[in-house]
């Protein structure tokens, strides 16, 4: 089993919102690992949510990314141990990780 550090890059899809609710989940293998408000941001700024996981080597396992109410955030990058990877991929091996991403 080893440990990965995960960094999405996280946009608002509107940035004319005030409102302090929860705007997006992370769930892991049905397991929310992040829920979070997102803090007033400036156009074109966006901020991180980081965590990290401990996951057996070569096990299929499954990212969801949702959006929570009336808005829309993005992830327009995922890091996982600082290596970047596209957002367009829907599967993503590294290092014997091997999961797929959704995002809802």
């Amino acid at each position: 089993m080893n440990e990965y550090k995960f960094q999405l890059v996280i946009v608002p899809e509107d940035y004319d919102y005030g409102e302090e609710e929860i705007a997006y989940r992370i769930y892991f293998q049905d397991q929310l690992i992040s829920e979070r408000s997102l803090p007033i941001l400036k156009p074109n700024q966006a901020m991180v949510d980081t965590f990290y996981l401990q996951i057996p080597d070569y096990q299929d396992t499954k990212l969801l990314f949702t959006n929570c109410k009336h808005k829309k955030s993005l992830y327009k990058k995922i890091l996982i141990d600082e290596t970047p990877f596209n957002i367009k991929a829907d599967r993503i091996k590294f290092k014997g990780l091997n999961f797929k991403i959704e995002n809802l």
